[in-house]
C-alpha cells in the first residue's frame, strides 16, 4: 500500500442569542500514514482554539437583603467576561510486521488543553475580578506485539507508561477581599498487560 495523507480546517463563528454572547472557533487537523522499511508509519494532529464572551456576571449587593440578612447576589450584565480554551492532540505510531503472524507496534501520543477565563472589574467603585487558569496535559508511550499462532487464535502482550498532570492558578476578589490559590498536581502510572 502507498501513502495517505488527509488534512482539514474549519472556523465556526457566531453571534450567540444576545449581548456579548459571541463565539469564535478554529480547529484544524492532519493525517499522515507512509510505509516505512518493513511497517508503515502513522502521525496525526489536531489543534482547536476557541475564544467565548460570556455575558453574565454576579455581584453581592450589601443593601439588599432578599436572601440572606447581609446581602444577595445578583445577576447583571457584563462588559469585560471572556474565555479562551485552546487543545493540542498529537499521536506518532509505527507497526512493523515481524513476519506472517507476528506485529510488533508503538505508539506515543500528547494531548494538552487549557481553559482561561478573565473577569476584570466592571470599572467605576467596582473591585471584583476574577481570573483562573487551568492546564492538564496527559502523554502516553506503549509497545505492543501481537501473535497469531493459530488461525482462529491471537494474543497481544503490551506496556504502558502514562503521565497525567494538572496545573491551576485562581486569583480573585470579592468585596476588597482578595485571594490566589495554586494547584500543580500529577500521576505517572506504569502498566504490562496480555489478551
Amino acid at each position: 500500500l502507498g501513502a495517505n495523507a488527509s488534512a482539514s480546517a474549519s472556523r465556526l463563528t457566531s453571534d450567540g442569542t444576545g449581548p456579548r454572547d459571541g463565539y469564535e472557533g478554529l480547529n484544524g487537523q492532519l493525517h499522515l500514514e507512509i510505509p516505512a522499511g518493513p511497517g508503515r508509519f502513522r502521525l496525526s494532529g489536531l489543534g482547536t482554539r476557541g475564544e467565548k464572551d460570556l455575558p453574565y456576571d454576579f455581584l453581592f449587593d450589601f443593601s439588599d437583603p432578599t436572601l440572606s440578612p447581609f446581602g444577595s447576589f445578583k445577576q447583571v450584565l457584563d462588559p469585560n467576561n471572556r474565555e479562551e480554551d485552546r487543545m493540542l492532540a498529537a499521536s506518532a505510531a509505527y507497526d512493523w510486521r515481524l513476519s506472517g503472524r507476528t506485529f510488533l507496534e508503538w505508539e506515543l501520543s500528547d494531548f494538552s488543553g487549557r481553559i482561561e477565563n478573565e473577569n476584570s472589574a466592571n470599572g467605576g467603585l467596582a473591585t471584583d475580578y476574577q481570573k483562573t487558569r487551568l492546564e492538564n496535559r496527559r502523554g502516553i508511550a506503549a509497545v505492543r506485539a501481537r501473535f497469531t499462532p493459530l488461525e482462529d487464535v491471537q494474543a497481544m502482550f503490551g506496556g504502558e507508561y502514562r503521565e497525567d498532570n494538572v496545573v491551576r492558578d485562581d486569583d480573585s476578589n470579592y468585596g476588597g477581599y482578595g485571594d490566589t490559590t495554586h494547584i500543580d498536581e500529577g500521576v505517572h502510572s506504569r502498566s504490562l498487560y496480555a489478551e
